[in-house]
C-alpha cells in the first residue's frame, strides 16, 4: 500500500456524496485534502470538520469548474498553500436533466 501521509489531494464535487467520502477516506489515510465545492459549501465545511476530527488536515475552496479561470485558480490555491498537489480526485459532476430532444451543444459540454 502506499503512504499518503502528508501528501496532499484536491478532490473535487467533495461537498456530497461520493465525493466527500473520498475525502474522507483519503483524510483518514493521512492526507492534507482539499476539499472542493460549487454549491454545496455546507457540505464541504462538514466534510473539513469530520476529516479533522479523524486528525486529518482539511480545508474547502470554492470554484465553479465551468469557468476555465476559476478551475485553474482552484489548482493555484491548493498550491498556494506549500504543500505540492500530489492527487487529482475529479468527482465534481452536474445533474442538469435536458430532454434528449432538446440537447443543445452546451449540455454535451457540460
Amino acid at each position: 500500500m502506499i503512504d499518503l501521509k502528508g501528501k496532499t489531494a484536491l478532490v473535487t464535487g467533495a461537498g456530497t456524496r461520493v465525493g466527500a467520502e473520498i475525502a474522507l477516506a483519503l483524510g483518514a489515510a493521512g492526507m492534507q485534502v482539499a476539499v472542493h465545492y460549487h454549491g454545496s459549501q455546507q457540505g464541504a465545511e462538514q466534510a473539513c470538520r469530520a476529516i479533522e476530527q479523524l486528525g486529518g488536515s482539511a480545508f474547502a475552496l470554492h470554484a465553479d469548474l465551468y469557468d476555465e479561470a476559476q478551475a485553474r485558480g482552484l489548482v493555484a490555491a491548493v498550491l498556494a498553500r506549500g504543500a505540492g498537489l500530489d492527487l487529482l480526485v475529479a468527482s465534481a459532476a452536474n445533474f442538469d436533466r435536458v430532454q434528449l430532444r432538446e440537447v443543445k451543444q452546451r449540455d454535451w459540454e457540460r
